[in-house]
């Protein structure tokens, strides 16, 4: 692989795999077609909420388990949420067969490189030829660009933010899919988490581009002509169809409609749905994104309004995620 990878960064449902999907088909690039949890397949330290880890040692025979564990899944999954490989199959016996050479003298680097070697064997059968520039997305991974910048120095790191409200509303709905409806502490910490490394690592990283996603669904040319440019690809008009491993993309949408292209129909479909309890927590805790991406904060909701139940919110829930706001209230000054 090149030593300038395209690292994808931003929370759950924020337009991540879209981004990577409009990648997915130039030819200068081999985009892995699924998040690789790199860190945290190594048990390192993640604090971002859905993917939380804690630090512990591995033997290289483990950590091979753990990133094979992972492939195996994803050819069991039919999540269309996650990162199902949909038409192609993972050939995990390639995959272990090259990454099983993976020894704890290895740096960081050189682990990352023999991962994406591996993942191309899975994928292709072939190994990654030495001039393909990789192109990875894994949500928690805003909390070690500085570990991915060290680690490459030429690497560049695209971030895309969404509207806060559109974000909770579209993150809840896939929660719900998946497991029922979500404790709100989880979103919010996770929104908090990507939001914090995105305003640290703007300032720590210049080969850092942040977008919007708004922004990027509606005028899609324009903002991919500033993608490739900031990082020195060759634009393709292939890049304005969003495909996953070479066949058009679906979508991924907690909606569960099927989506060609650049879906602009339904950027403002947060309004109908979208809680006062929600509203309260994201005005509460996050001034930052609404007011250095220009989204406009809807007045807070009063508190008898608080109180209603958000759309298949259980009695359980329900009860958690109000008695949150007394657990920030206890402190004025408490954030996450």
């Amino acid at each position: 692989m090149s030593d300038n990878p395209i690292f994808i960064l931003g929370a759950h449902k924020s337009g991540t795999t879209l981004l990577r999907s409009i990648f997915d088909a130039h030819p200068d690039l081999f985009v892995v077609p699924f998040e690789t949890h790199f860190f945290q397949n190594q048990c390192f330290w993640v604090d971002y909420n859905y993917r939380q880890e804690h630090p512990r040692s591995l033997s290289a025979e483990e950590i091979v388990a753990r990133f094979s564990d992972r492939l195996h899944h994803l050819n069991k999954t039919e999540d269309r949420l996650g990162d199902t490989p949909e038409s192609f199959t993972i050939d995990v016996s390639a995959f272990q067969e090259t990454f099983k050479a993976l020894d704890l003298t290895m740096n960081q680097k050189q682990r990352f490189g023999l991962l994406m070697n591996a993942y191309h064997q899975a994928l292709h059968g072939t190994p990654l030829p030495e001039d393909k520039q990789v192109v990875e997305k894994s949500v928690e991974h805003a909390e070690f660009a500085p570990f991915l910048k060290q680690m490459f120095p030429k690497a560049r790191f695209v971030h895309i933010v969404r509207n806060p409200y559109a974000n909770i509303v579209s993150l809840r709905k896939a929660k719900i899919l998946q497991s029922g409806f979500p404790l709100v502490f989880r979103i919010l910490n996770s929104l908090y988490n990507s939001y914090y490394h995105l305003y640290r690592n703007q300032k720590l990283i210049n080969s850092y581009h942040t977008l919007r996603y708004e922004d990027l669904v509606t005028d899609p040319e324009k903002e991919i002509s500033k993608l490739t440019d900031f990082l020195d690809l060759r634009f393709h008009d292939i890049l304005l169809q969003p495909t996953k491993f070479g066949n058009i993309w679906q979508g991924n949408s907690s909606t569960g409609r099927d989506l060609v292209g650049f879906d602009q129909a339904r950027l403002a479909s947060w309004e109908e749905t979208i809680g006062p309890m929600e509203i309260m927590f994201l005005n509460r805790l996050f001034d930052y994104p609404f007011e250095e991406y220009g989204y406009e904060k809807l007045p807070d909701p009063s508190f008898t309004d608080f109180l209603k139940p958000v759309k298949e919110e259980g009695l359980t829930r329900y009860l958690l995620n109000r008695l949150y706001l007394a657990y920030l209230s206890y402190d004025p000054g408490k954030q996450i």
